[in-house]
């Protein structure tokens, strides 16, 4: 098989094959990327020793770096290289503070051992140079090197090494890369006997009189078995633009820190455009079409620019938000002729980066435009990535506190309409806290009062009608004392405002506990419900007439009913005739009928004319009448039903039911199990129950073979709080009817 720089060229260049083994995948990327921009390396990579060997037996390479291996040390991966592929160069590239396995290399056959510099840079460039060193002695390739010389003048490095034991100094390309070099190296010369590892930095004044540069020379020692110097090799390289390139940024740093909302805004393009000399630079959001960025800080000529916005299609910005970062350093107006900002600009820089919000969806883009090409600093990617965090976190920040305005003004507004106030109450200290808003609804406000704090004893005295007073101490009192953070409590009473009116107020009370379950505050709202209450007073009072007409009415009518039935009965007496034996009886069924459809109005009427009320579902039973031959238990666990005050008469006709209909029922079991979103109470009787076909017709009004309105009735008395009532049992073994009580209809005694 040929050398493998003998079969792979780019044009006239030769180009060789490195395999680099390493368990670091971003060391791998990076010396890869390096040594192929080069132009006179291909790489091969590896994770692992295994597919590193498998690189060697399948192809030929020029020269092998061994990093850090996961299964096997550098020293056993040199030893399989040599006895496989004899003398192929070999570098050993280990991490800090590996000297002994640098000496242990050494020994074992390796011709060149590097250590990794943190700066990536000196890094890729030392191992560059080395790999020259080693590929050329081994090829005596003169095209290679010089060819190499044009690479380490490309990235703005010279070398320098020394041989202590020849007491002789090669140098490369550095005067090609160091102004005045000869200015720092005797300096350099009079170190190489006592050199040590690190960095050594010169500030050199150039002959044409600009300013000052700073060079930096990073030196690898290689020391020999005994511990002497071996070899000095420094990596020198003017450093003064990416000193200035960390002066910009820094101060762009500065700058953009501390600042907020479009402020914020207004400094990173103030900033970019001083760092990188910018002509423009914008900072926009997609608007929701896709098809346009508007402008939300944008710095042109040195002047901030408003009410900006710009066609995405056609533009620079299109690919930024498809690639997430792009670059056209120079002719960028050409690239994109469609782009109509851009060509009035002449722009022939271009960088931008996608800002993604916090759900990494593209929601913007920070560019930057010039007029001639574009200067690129190092990193600059990396540091206009960064500054684009910065940005997207200042335009969330914005729309955050936009949207908790928004729902500040709604939710004032609405507790304006609805005349709502709300307040918290310290148990240690029976103090309240409370606002204007609270203040309005008692004709105040709280610079007339004095304070935004108020004792109960002042809230009782200068606000509760006298007659409430102690209703709402207890109600107070009794929420301190709860221990239940669920708990929830309503006290309505009447108030004196500031003008003299009485108006009624609905307060809400909740709890906050500590962790030993004790109540430190109680917040809630008060509400004016004095329009409510009016209109209530008033449908009381008609309600209160038409019931008191429907009483009289229905006593006459019932009345007369009795006469009909009387005279019926004296006819039947006489008559004799059977035919109209069957008509009287008709009669007498049909006038029966009519009495209990009046009865039934006089229970209706009073349906809902009252509050609802917390009922003990025990108490309920207790005054059940139940016949002798029912055997009537419970077990209801202490549960309070709140519903309307007629709740017994649900029970009575459950009875009424089971007795009616359930053949020979002996046993009805009544319990109450609290549920995840409230309670379930069951009535089961042990009669014959209720075909299928009937289950969803038995509360409908007037079905069933008596009066039909039981059930129905039950139905209507139970939906004013919201419960509601099934039957499921099993035909034959029973009726079983489950009441479902909503979370905040119930609770325990």
């Amino acid at each position: 098989m040929l050398p493998a720089h003998l079969r792979t060229t780019r044009g006239c260049d030769v180009v060789y094959t490195i395999c680099y083994t390493d368990h670091d995948e971003d060391s791998l990327a990076a010396v890869k990327d390096y040594l192929e921009t080069s132009g006179s390396f291909s790489a091969e990579t590896a994770t692992t020793a295994a597919d590193g060997l498998g690189i060697l037996n399948n192809r030929a390479v020029d020269a092998v770096i061994c990093g850090r291996l996961p299964e096997m040390d550098g020293i056993t991966f040199l030893q399989e290289v040599r006895s496989r592929h004899g003398d192929l160069p070999f570098i050993f590239f280990s991490e800090n503070g590996q000297e002994e396995a640098i000496l242990e290399a050494l020994r074992c056959g390796a011709d060149f051992c590097l250590q990794k510099r943190d700066d990536r840079r000196i890094r890729c460039t030392e191992l560059l140079q080395t790999l020259r060193l080693a590929v050329g002695a081994r090829r005596g390739d003169r095209a290679e090197i010089e060819h190499l010389h044009r690479a380490e003048e490309c990235a703005g490095v010279g070398i320098r090494e020394y041989d202590p034991a020849a007491g002789t100094v090669r140098e490369s390309e550095i005067e090609a890369c160091v102004p005045e070099w000869e200015g720092i190296h005797h300096e350099l010369t009079g170190l190489d006997e006592q050199a040590t590892d690190g960095t050594l930095e010169f500030s050199v004044t150039p002959a044409d009189g600009s300013g000052p540069r700073v060079v930096r020379s990073v030196n690898q020692i290689t020391r020999n078995p005994g511990g002497d110097q071996a070899q000095v090799m420094s990596i020198v390289h003017d450093d003064t633009e990416s000193r200035s390139t960390e002066r910009a940024f820094r101060s762009t740093i500065r700058n953009i820190v501390g600042s907020v909302g479009l402020e914020s805004l207004d400094r990173i393009t103030e900033s970019v455009a001083s760092w990188l000399e910018a002509d423009c630079v914008m900072i926009g959001e997609i608007m929701p079409c896709n098809t346009r960025v508007r402008v939300l800080s944008m710095m042109l000529d040195g002047e901030h620019v408003r009410d900006f916005s710009y066609d995405l299609k056609g533009s620079p910005c299109e690919n930024v938000t498809e690639k997430g970062y792009c670059i056209y350093p120079k002719n960028a107006v050409k690239l994109f002729p469609t782009a109509k900002d851009m060509v009035e600009l002449n722009v022939q820089g271009y960088v931008g980066t996608a800002m993604r919000n916090s759900r990494g969806q593209v929601m913007g883009i920070l560019c930057v435009l010039t007029r001639r090409p574009l200067r690129t600093p190092p990193a600059l990617q990396e540091i206009i990535d960064l500054i684009a965090v910065k940005a997207v976190a200042e335009i969330e920040r914005k729309r955050s506190d936009e949207a908790i305005q928004k729902a500040r003004r709604m939710l004032a507004d609405a507790m304006d309409l609805a005349r709502l106030a709300n307040w918290e109450y310290e148990v240690s200290e029976s103090v309240f806290t409370v606002d204007g808003r609270f203040y309005s609804l008692y004709g105040a406000t709280a610079g007339q009062e004095g304070a935004t704090r108020m004792a109960l004893e002042t809230y009782l005295r200068e606000f509760v009608h006298p007659e409430d007073r102690d209703m709402v101490a207890t109600e107070l009192n009794t929420a301190a004392c709860a221990t239940d953070p669920c708990y929830l409590a309503l006290c309505n009473h009447r108030v004196v405002r500031r003008d003299g009116e009485h108006r009624h107020i609905a307060m809400r009370i909740g709890v906050t506990t500590d962790e030993q379950g004790r109540a430190m505050t109680l917040h809630g709202a008060n509400q004016d419900i004095t329009e409510l209450k009016l209109a209530e007073q008033a449908l009381l009072q008609a309600n209160h007439k038409v019931n008191l007409l429907s009483s009289i009415t229905r006593h006459d009518i019932l009345n007369q009913i009795q006469i009909i039935s009387g005279y019926l009965e004296i006819a039947h007496c006489k008559s004799g005739d059977a035919e109209l034996d069957r008509i009287f009886a008709i009669l007498k069924e049909s006038t029966r009928n009519i009495q209990q459809q009046i009865e039934f109005t006089r229970v209706y009427q009073d349906l809902g004319t009252h509050e609802p009320q917390w009922q003990s579902l025990e108490a309920v039973l207790q005054n059940l009448p139940a016949p002798r031959r029912i055997d009537l238990s419970s077990d209801l666990n202490g549960i309070e039903v709140y519903a309307d005050p007629i709740l017994e008469k649900v029970f009575y006709n459950l009875m009424d039911n089971s007795l009616q209909h359930g053949g020979e029922v002996s046993a009805v079991h009544v319990s109450a199990v609290e549920e995840e979103g409230g309670a379930l109470v069951v009535w089961e009787d042990d009669g014959r129950g209720i075909p299928t076909e009937e289950k969803t017709k038995i509360f409908t009004k007037g079905y069933g073979k008596n009066t039909g309105f039981g059930l129905f009735l039950i139905c209507e008395i139970l939906a004013i709080t919201g419960i509601t009532i099934r039957e499921n049992g099993e035909p034959g073994k029973g009726a079983r009817f489950e009441i479902a009580v909503p979370k905040q209809a119930y609770r325990r005694a």
